[in-house]
């Protein structure tokens, strides 16, 4: 369907990756200057505790960028274009990830453990994480493998027929907690995030329409709706005030996400913009248990600010060099493999 008066598509890229970018050192932050039992950052720490909310911006961008991936391609093309976009810096960081915890965390993973975590299948057999930040990758698993499936049985296309049912067994399952197995193939708590990408996509490939703009309005309410709720698990002492904060904060998030998709908010293509788009995800992957790992080894030497300080920029370095040298070789590998396999 013709695009009505869009901004190029490359512009929806670049602004969506400055987005991915803040949302990465959102949650870096949280982690580095907002956990608990840290004192050092009184100030910055009331601020930063809200970086947990750099999650959903995750979600939204990814059922966009999923939306679009799926758009006019196969099940198969899909698949492939996910594997090879998922596992390459997935499998290196946590190798790293492994190899820094056995060496300097005292944690001795048995094969299994870290044989099923390279699946990333290891939430269905009720293995732990080797970090702690990987729990949303399982989400995104779960919501690739339904777009898949949707692809595969020829309904993709039929959206207007699976995002209200999606929505309807969303808010079902948040005022009844039925049905009891959602959880099993996509996450109930994060799916209206996926739906309002998955509808921004459409804002800016169809236009302003009113089925897409009702949509909208409907998952945007659950998701605010989730942001007062989701805070308990995130935040410490949690207040009145505290989750008014985070309601407005997603509320804000969805504004911008929609003017974004209007084209009435974007950004020109530049080197650096895609860089750091794409160092987002290493940057992800890597920071949590390394990170912390060396601020507290380091901390006694340095002071745990200048530490933090320290941190943050090995790490941003650090997934510069495995995007390009380790991330990037990895995936024309494994995307020649799927070549042969598939034609």
């Amino acid at each position: 369907m013709r695009e009505i008066e869009m901004a190029p598509k490359s512009d929806r890229v670049a602004i969506l990756d400055i987005l991915r970018f803040i949302a990465a050192m959102m949650v870096v932050l949280y982690h580095y200057t907002a956990r608990h039992g840290s004192s050092s950052f009184p100030n910055l720490s009331k601020i930063t505790e809200y970086g947990y909310l750099g999650v959903p911006i995750f979600f939204v961008i990814s059922g966009f960028v999923i939306a679009m991936s799926a758009d006019n391609r196969s099940a198969w093309k899909f698949l492939v274009s996910r594997v090879t976009r998922l596992y390459p810096a997935y499998w290196i960081c946590l190798t790293i990830t492994i190899l820094v915890a056995i060496t300097f965390g005292n944690n001795n993973f048995s094969f299994y453990e870290m044989l099923s975590n390279y699946t990333l299948l290891n939430d269905y057999l009720g293995i732990p994480d080797v970090d702690g930040v990987y729990w949303t990758l399982h989400a995104e698993i779960k919501f690739y493998a339904c777009i898949f499936f949707m692809l595969l049985v020829g309904m993709y296309n039929k959206n207007y027929i699976w995002i209200p049912i999606w929505m309807i067994l969303t808010a079902t399952f948040f005022m009844l907690e039925q049905p009891f197995f959602m959880g099993w193939f996509i996450s109930p708590f994060y799916s209206p995030f996926f739906i309002v990408g998955i509808l921004l996509y459409q804002v800016r490939k169809q236009g302003a329409s009113v089925l897409n703009t009702c949509g909208y309005i409907v998952a945007g309410g659950l998701c605010v709706y989730m942001g007062s709720v989701q805070i308990d698990g995130f935040v410490e002492f949690v207040t009145s005030y505290k989750r008014v904060v985070a309601s407005v904060f997603v509320f804000t998030m969805l504004i911008i996400f929609y003017l974004i998709a209007g084209g009435s908010i974007s950004i020109k293509p530049a080197g650096w913009v895609t860089l750091l788009g794409a160092i987002t995800y290493p940057l992800y992957l890597l920071h949590n248990s390394i990170g912390t790992t060396i601020i507290d080894a380091s901390a006694s030497l340095l002071g745990e600010q200048l530490s933090v300080l320290v941190v943050v920029i090995v790490m941003l370095l650090s997934s510069v060099f495995i995007h390009k040298y380790l991330e990037q070789p990895l995936t024309l590998f494994l995307r020649s493999i799927f070549k042969k396999v598939g034609g």
